[in-house]
């Protein structure tokens, strides 16, 4: 699990959301996506599988109010839960 600071803060009923805790997706939560389109982060998987993985749970419609940067925070954590995002680009020692 991951917690989410989120830059824009996002209305989930009558509550004002800044955090959002997101754990890496099951198998059974990932039925009828497709890994390819979760892995290049396409939006609209992304927000199908939001209230599947986020505690609060955030619908698909809620999440449209998500910024581009706390959207990609939150897809990056659904597909590389460890957050070893930082270590990108670099090339591994032999």
């Amino acid at each position: 699990m991951k917690k989410i600071q989120l830059k824009t803060p996002i209305l989930v009923g009558e509550d004002e959301i800044k955090e959002i805790t997101v754990r890496s997706p099951g198998a059974g939560e990932l039925r009828g996506m497709s890994l390819a389109a979760l892995a290049e982060l396409e939006v609209d998987t992304v927000l199908r599988l939001l209230p599947r993985v986020t505690k609060p749970i955030i619908s698909e419609l809620e999440g449209e109010a998500l910024s581009l940067t706390d959207m990609l925070a939150i897809g990056g954590a659904i597909i590389n839960p460890e957050g070893a995002a930082g270590n990108a680009g670099t090339t591994p020692k032999a």
